[in-house]
């Protein structure tokens, strides 16, 4: 069954790719994997010579190394996306401009620069660009980014990014609800999908708007869509702070297109695009990123059960697992030992309980989880020998920047590296709880990094 078409949205999802379909090129099971771009950051010439030719002209792999090691991979990034957006009614890319490596050295690339802000309003980006980032390395959001409204202010900030080090990518920021989106084969769905995370929109009493990003907040639209039509393959997963603000958005056009661009491009590995889109105007696609798929939307050479029993399909994964084991429910006494050995210790939990807490591999929470004080809970479950936990509502996602919301990266590198968090629905969230409650059961919890499954064996 068709979406109704929005007011304001001239084509339908399913109107564009069926206007593009006489110009579909054949999808080949062995292409768009995640795993396709190998990372290598001591071959850079081997690495880049895995781009299309269709993308630069003289496809240079020389001349794109020495864009990486002056320019690094934030640049080499913008650059494809021009080449997505050319001639797209949609997508358009900021301005924007490049620091080199040494910048604070040079006169002429701090005239340079001085010369392209020179009458421009802030605010700005600032992203570093490190010679690996995103291109040569699958670990994403990793180095800094910082928003700065005082175009005067710019260059020091660029200076602090760059540590003395690196290169710098400064672009003019877009105001409006970040989008990340994956284009991949998805080896559970058996198919090429777009998996598109969408951020989120506050607006105040007082008239003011605040927007935020999925490459942090996980609480916005997580929608799986095929790309051939548009139409969704899974039920909408949103966060449990979802406010609808993006509702409007032709997320159907969007993956259209650029399951189009990147088609016509040559580019036959997943790829993972950062955009911007405002509320008021969300027919203007601002694209910012575009890297290979990283490190936690790919299987990490996993292979999944084919079932046709799943309990549950979702985007909501933290990263890719597969582990078929007993599952069992968090009881009031576990949560209250848990929560103590997260603000106390795990010494101290077992000396005030006088007991240890030995989680099962499979760990299902019976309360709901939120991503702030609750997410030291997940990681105490995960070090006492819970492999895979399973939340009602998301508490993180893999479009996340490595990291989740307001926790220090330090006091979740074992949670987000290794463990694997996969959220459920209320309803199966309670199905699952009132069937765990009569007795243990063997489950199989697998991801491939873009959607996970539950199912009963």
């Amino acid at each position: 069954m068709k979406r109704p078409r929005a007011s304001g949205q001239p084509l339908t999802g399913s109107t564009v790719c069926d206007l593009m379909g006489s110009t579909q090129k054949e999808v080949r099971v062995e292409t768009y994997q995640p795993e396709a771009w190998v990372y290598n950051p001591f071959n850079v010439e081997r690495v880049l010579s895995q781009l299309p030719r269709e993308l630069f002209d003289p496809p240079s792999c020389m001349a794109l190394g020495e864009t990486l090691r002056l320019h690094g991979g934030k640049t080499l990034g913008l650059r494809v996306c021009e080449r997505v957006a050319e001639s797209s009614p949609h997508l358009h890319i900021p301005p924007w401009t490049t620091l080199p490596a040494g910048f604070h050295l040079s006169t002429d690339s701090i005239e340079k620069f001085q010369d392209w802000i020179k009458g421009r309003n802030g605010p700005f980006k600032v992203r570093s660009s490190s010679r690996t980032e995103d291109w040569l390395s699958g670990v994403s959001g990793a180095l800094q980014s910082r928003t700065v409204y005082d175009p005067q202010r710019v260059l020091n900030h660029a200076q602090e990014v760059s540590q003395l080090r690196d290169p710098v990518v400064v672009q003019k920021f877009v105001d409006g609800i970040g989008l990340v989106v994956d284009i991949a084969y998805s080896q559970i769905m058996r198919q090429p999908i777009v998996r598109i995370s969408t951020g989120r929109e506050l607006k105040l009493s007082s008239g003011n708007r605040f927007f935020s990003s999925s490459t942090w907040d996980h609480e916005g639209r997580h929608e799986v869509l095929d790309p051939l039509n548009g139409e969704p393959l899974l039920e909408r997963c949103t966060g449990e702070l979802f406010d609808g603000s993006c509702l409007g958005f032709p997320l159907s056009d969007l993956a259209c297109e650029l399951w189009q661009r990147i088609q016509d491009l040559g580019i036959t590995f997943g790829v993972q695009l950062e955009l911007v889109i405002h509320p008021d105007t969300p027919q203007e696609w601002s694209l910012v990123q575009i890297r290979p798929s990283p490190n936690r939307v790919r299987a990490d050479g996993l292979t999944f059960s084919r079932t046709d029993s799943a309990i549950v399909t979702t985007p909501a994964v933290s990263r890719s697992f597969c582990l078929q084991a007993e599952a069992k429910t968090t009881t009031e006494d576990d949560i209250k030992w848990l929560f103590l050995a997260a603000i106390g210790g795990v010494d101290e939990a077992i000396s005030r309980f006088n007991r240890t807490y030995a989680a099962p591999q499979i760990l299902v929470w019976s309360e709901p989880m939120q991503a702030d004080f609750n997410i030291h809970l997940l990681d105490i479950a995960f070090r006492t020998g819970a492999r895979i936990q399973v939340t009602e509502g998301v508490i993180t996602i893999s479009t996340s920047h490595a990291t989740i919301r307001n926790i220090a990266p330090s006091d979740q590198a074992s949670l987000m590296s290794i463990a694997g968090i996969i959220a459920v629905p209320k309803k199966v969230h309670m199905n699952l709880l009132k069937l765990l409650h009569q007795e243990p059961r063997t489950l199989l919890a697998q991801s491939d990094g873009l959607v996970g499954q539950l199912a009963f064996p």
